[in-house]
């Protein structure tokens, strides 16, 4: 057994544990001694198999006496697996009902009211969103793009009064959103009569948005017209100008209409209209407003803002503020200029300015949603007593009983606001335009040095913290301060935190490095790096364990870095080992001593377990004292499957698997396969899926999230059954044959587990159904022969009236051609 897998003296073991355990394993994620995942040979599943299937104690007793040599080794990874993930819960989400949210037609008429719009811009998006019924509307930041999209969904239920129930608003959708755009479209009881406005499409990076556009051609434009006629429903798209080959490709497909930038006269009509309601707002005279901002005033106001939002802002925040003697060309300035709107104008009140710089070092991610409120408010008190005593303001100036009992003061004076994470519900607050984050951290490094320097410390002290969500966040904003001094900073807390002997701290380096590449100072980012690669050369375990946390980090923004670091250590630490070969039969030898005369075929979930156990064993066994560095590579995986698209992760393996060194492949089979490989823990992982329809009390379906990324598309498929092909070949041609008949038997206890975990959701079923199909159509013979058999001889397969029956039915019907070879 490896190291991580001896018992230790009982002083040892406890000084092993964290010093301040978290109170949960991962959302999600079962801890042995509490909730094993079906089919482990616990006290609770084990005499329930001997009962259920006449199988004696003894027999029980000895497949448990294998498993029991894993306790203390799992014990110590659920502790490895908090490290390495850094606590994170699934992040894949499916798109549901939850993230679009109603026009209502009061709102549409609330936009028309204040619309000044340019009739023929408008004329030429309303008539390519009529032709083609899938329009993207691109142009520069605050163009107008959402009011015109409001507006189009105005006219349509207008002009379209009998076909047309409405439009559904989808914010920017996270990297971790799984969307289906082609079963949108198909679905006419959903969605049909609607238009589905995505604002700023690209906003977050979602891959399934970028595919949808990446894979479109003409002729798939027309299919995909045709359905959206055929179910009289729209599909519109908005984005800044997109550069290069997307803008010429969108173009080309003439789904692309660019709102071109309103005149001076069409902005001095909005401004007239907005300053012509401000008397009755605030109790300003129409003779005081001309006295305030005269002719010459507006017309600068124009030429200097150009755009309707940033005049509306101007009237809103500053108007008044000219009454009381603010400069005119100082007011404009602050539009935009973040850095004077900062430091001199949210200085005037602590709390509005503490609020800010708040909010923006915890958006120190690129790409960063928002800051759940909650977990923001930690940083706020924190930072504004730590600044309180620093800095001694004088009181709140500006802001009194009201201000301080409610927040829509801070959010109006910050820019800022709350918003519902469509994923969990959480309330989250972020700026109100996305741009002002990346904006105020040129701000934060440029200009304010020593307060970041006064809140080092306290930073410091919340990324020691407990409490994961606080921890990553606190150190993902030292990464991005560390540029100020690299050497101080980000690398002398990597040292304090490798030595600390606490796996979580050595973890926290990750989260760190998620900082780090934040940065926009390339220098920096590649000289961090380079110290990251150098410590994954490193032969000492701490070291070796930290780079490895860290990249799987990185892997949320890098995942071809990662896995590239990932394949470095498993070729230097791991490859070699397993290429004795040799040694596996005479383990399997001692192993077969044990669990013979079972007929494990029988007992499925006793099965699996013990088949898991034996591939646990020949892996402890063949890496001896690598066992931890190869669990560290595997949950590091894992984890990226959880934290981003498992295909794309998958895809990445298939590439050790396709290498010119068979034993690496072989490696990537045994982490796919083997125990807490990566099929086990996506399949403990549940992903709620709602229901259809507006229906919030429907019980919601689930399944694993291997499964729902299969089901993604038809490609997916493709792409699923290939890594499948290419795992089984390997281990068929690479382990000898003893190993190898553990492994086969693996693989299809896993693509039952993922039949049976697709029952729920029909297109999840079928995703699976085509993969099986796939699967007996493989070139390789083998692999379609031993599946062909399963499909025909398994317990729960072959019975007639079983639900697993009708799956095989079904998986033979979508392959009639490859069944009847076999058949004959």
């Amino acid at each position: 057994m490896p190291e991580a897998a001896e018992p230790k003296k009982e002083e040892e073991a406890k000084a092993d544990k964290p010093a301040e355990p978290e109170s949960a394993a991962p959302s999600g994620e079962a801890k042995p001694a509490e909730a094993a995942p079906e089919g482990s040979p616990n006290e609770t599943s084990l005499p329930s198999a001997e009962a259920d299937r006449g199988v004696s104690a003894e027999q029980v007793n000895q497949v448990g006496k294998v498993a029991a040599k894993q306790v203390f080794f799992v014990d110590k990874q659920e502790i490895y697996k908090q490290y390495i993930s850094a606590g994170k819960d699934v992040a894949i989400r499916p798109f549901s009902r939850h993230h679009r949210v109603e026009i209502s037609a009061k709102e549409e008429r609330e936009v028309v009211r204040d619309y000044v719009k340019d009739d023929a811009a408008i004329g030429e998006l309303w008539s390519a969103l009529q032709e083609k019924r899938l329009l993207v509307v691109t142009g520069e930041p605050e163009q107008g793009k959402t009011t015109a999209a409001i507006y189009l969904s105005y006219r349509l239920r207008a002009e379209e009064q009998s076909r047309f129930s409405g439009s559904y608003l989808v914010h920017p959708l996270e990297r971790s959103v799984k969307i289906i755009f082609d079963d949108i479209i198909e679905n006419k009881d959903e969605f049909g009569g609607r238009m589905l406005f995505f604002r700023d499409a690209f906003a977050q990076g979602n891959r399934d948005v970028s595919d949808f556009f990446t894979r479109l051609d003409r002729h798939l434009v027309e299919r995909m017209s045709k359905s959206l006629r055929n179910n009289d429903m729209f599909l519109l798209f908005t984005a800044d100008s997109p550069a290069g080959d997307l803008k010429r490709k969108l173009s080309g497909l003439g789904i692309e209409q660019e709102l071109p930038p309103l005149g001076e006269d069409l902005l001095m009509e909005g401004l007239e209209f907005k300053l012509a309601q401000f008397p009755a707002q605030t109790g300003v005279s129409a003779e005081e407003l001309e006295s305030i901002l005269d002719a010459a005033k507006k017309r600068d106001l124009i030429q200097r803002l150009r755009t309707m939002p940033r005049i509306v802002q101007f009237v809103d925040n500053y108007l008044l503020k000219l009454k009381d003697g603010l400069d005119f060309k100082l007011a404009i300035d602050r539009i935009d200029n973040l850095k004077g709107w900062f430091l001199t104008e949210l200085a005037d009140d602590f709390d509005s300015w503490c609020f800010a710089l708040c909010l923006g070092l915890c958006q120190c991610l690129p790409l960063a949603p928002g800051v759940p409120w909650f977990e923001f408010e930690a940083f706020r008190k924190a930072m504004s007593f730590c600044l309180a005593k620093e800095l001694k303001p004088g009181g709140r100036r500006g802001a009194g009983l009201r201000e301080a009992i409610s927040e829509e003061y801070l959010l109006a004076r910050c820019r800022a606001e709350v918003y519902k994470d469509p994923n969990n519900g959480v309330d989250c607050v972020r700026f109100s335009n996305e741009r002002y984050p990346e904006m105020l951290w040129r701000v934060f490094l440029g200009s304010n040095r020593r307060i970041l320097n006064l809140l080092l410390p306290q930073l410091t002290r919340m990324a020691q913290l407990a409490d994961p969500a606080v921890r990553q966040r606190a150190a993902q904003i030292l990464g991005r301060v560390g540029e100020m001094d690299p050497l101080r900073i980000t690398f002398g807390l990597m040292g304090d935190w490798i030595r600390s002997d606490d796996r979580r701290q050595q973890a926290t380096v990750g989260s760190l490095y998620q900082g780090v590449l934040a940065s926009k100072n390339s220098r920096y980012r590649n000289d961090c790096l380079r110290e990251l690669s150098s410590l994954s050369e490193e032969e000492d375990k701490p070291e070796l364990w930290t780079a490895i946390a860290a990249y799987r980090q990185i892997g949320e923004f890098d995942l071809p870095l990662a896995m590239g670091k990932f394949r470095q250590i498993a070729e230097r630490k791991l490859v070699e080992p397993i290429d004795n070969t040799r040694r596996l039969d005479k383990i399997l030898n001692r192993i077969e001593n044990v669990v013979k005369d079972h007929k494990l075929d029988a007992i499925d979930s006793m099965a699996l377990a013990a088949y898991h156990t034996i591939l646990r064993e020949i892996a402890d066994r063949v890496y001896n004292q690598e066992g931890p560095i190869l669990f560290a590579i595997q949950y590091a995986i894992v984890s990226l499957c959880l934290a981003l698209d498992p295909l794309d992760v998958l895809g990445a393996l298939e590439e050790w698997i396709t290498s010119a060194e068979p034993a690496l492949g072989g490696l990537a089979a045994l982490i796919f396969l083997q125990e807490n490989g990566i099929a086990e823990e996506l399949e403990r992982r549940r992903v709620e899926i709602p229901r259809p329809g507006d229906d919030t009390d429907a019980r919601d379906q689930s399944c694993n999230p291997l499964v729902i990324s299969i089901a993604s598309s038809h490609n997916s498929v493709r792409r699923m059954a290939r890594f499948l092909e290419s795992m089984f070949g390997i281990f068929s041609s690479f382990f000898p044959p003893r190993s190898r008949q553990y492994l086969r038997k693996s693989f299809l206890f896993h693509l039952k587990a993922w039949a049976k975990d697709s029952s729920e959701v029909d297109v999840c079923r079928s995703a699976i159904e085509q993969l099986f199909a796939e699967l007996l159509a493989s070139s390789n013979r083998e692999l379609s022969d031993q599946l062909f058999s399963y499909l025909r001889a398994d317990s729960d397969f072959a019975p007639k009236d079983g639900e697993l029956s009708q799956f095989a039915k079904a998986v033979f019907k979508r392959n009639l051609g490859a069944a009847a070879r076999r058949i004959v």
